[in-house]
């Protein structure tokens, strides 16, 4: 009986905790979705966390195979004096060695952690480093990678603020290649693979510079994708949990919503490369994200399942489609970037 009445005093702890943990939930979320107006609007909110001096620094440069290729680490803050909140992660660049002409160059951003194997790949592909300067970026998250159970919950905040960080640092690699000699300015393009491709949209959205934004196997909607992934990911199979904490989860990053921001890229052109086999991406997420989006774009799908890091043959053939669809938008010389 004792055992009994302490299992009853436990669930109505857990009950009220639960309760308490949900009133401050919406609490939170009707400050950020009404109280804030800068929520409702993702461009000022974005604009807002803008950076206002920056610096980049070399750890390590190496040359290979023709190629002069860097690590750095790129650092931004808010206040031109340097103090305020600041932006920090790893970025890697690749550009040719000899030069002629001025190059177009490529802001590139794939999953977490991606940034050094993506700037192998392309040291390794004569036809993709060949096409011009390109700078990969690691997220701004120096944090673990994986967590088990309620681990995360102290590690909350941090991770959402990194999340709205990674927009910011899209723009940081803008304003890194700005001031690098023998770039054309006028054909600076974005391209995101997977959850980067939430990234690029986002930075081309509020950010006039880009001359595209090339986004493959990304989606719209991230309440109904999260849901997707949290039950066919294997974390949970209850479809009540996972739509729960699948719109929890949109709602607290609203800002980065890419269907709220697709739109503002135009005149900007818009391309978006789709997997029909997409296991993470559904195709009415895909069509979501693209069906906001504006003149001029264009959607192009491919017979894969979605994009991995170690996935080389794939991403070799998502860069010859983009490479194509930029020589058509008169970005890429015709013979740039082919296979020789």
């Amino acid at each position: 009986m004792i055992e009994s009445g302490q299992n009853s005093i436990s669930l109505r702890r857990r009950i009220v905790w639960g309760a308490v943990t949900l009133a401050v939930l919406a609490t939170v979320l009707f400050g950020c979705t009404v109280l804030i107006p800068a929520w409702r609007d993702p461009v000022k909110f974005f604009t807002s966390r803008r950076s206002q001096a920056f610096e980049a620094r070399v750890d390590t440069l190496w040359h290979e195979s023709g190629l002069i290729l860097q690590s750095l680490r790129i650092e931004g803050r808010r206040n031109r004096d340097g103090s305020g909140a600041s932006v920090a992660f790893n970025a890697y660049t690749c550009r040719p060695q000899d030069q002629a002409d001025t190059l177009p160059a490529f802001v590139l951003m794939g999953g977490i952690r991606t940034g050094r194997d993506a700037i192998r790949l392309i040291s390794q592909r004569p036809e993709i480093a060949e096409m011009g300067l390109f700078i990969t970026l690691d997220y701004p998250w120096a944090g673990p990678k994986k967590f088990k159970g309620l681990q995360i919950v102290p590690y909350i905040p941090g991770i959402r603020r990194a999340l709205f960080d990674g927009v910011e640092a899209v723009r940081l690699a803008i304003d890194y290649l700005e001031r690098q000699e023998g770039i054309d300015h006028e054909r600076i393009i974005l391209l995101g693979g997977s959850v980067g491709a939430f990234y690029v949209v986002d930075a081309g959205a509020i950010d006039p510079r880009p001359a595209a934004v090339v986004a493959f196997m990304g989606g719209g909607r991230l309440g109904s994708l999260l849901d997707w992934n949290l039950r066919h990911g294997g974390y949970t199979s209850s479809r009540i949990v996972s739509s729960f904490f699948g719109q929890l989860t949109a709602l607290l990053i609203r800002p980065l919503e890419p269907v709220r921001l697709v739109g503002h890229i135009s005149p900007i052109p818009y391309v978006q490369i789709s997997a029909t086999e997409d296991e993470r991406i559904p195709e009415a997420n895909a069509l979501a994200l693209y069906n906001a989006s504006r003149d001029p774009h264009r959607l192009i799908w491919i017979t894969t399942i979605h994009v991995m890091p170690y996935m080389d043959e794939l991403i070799e053939q998502m860069m010859a489609v983009a490479r194509k669809e930029l020589v058509e938008l008169g970005l890429l010389r015709s013979g740039q970037g082919q296979a020789h």
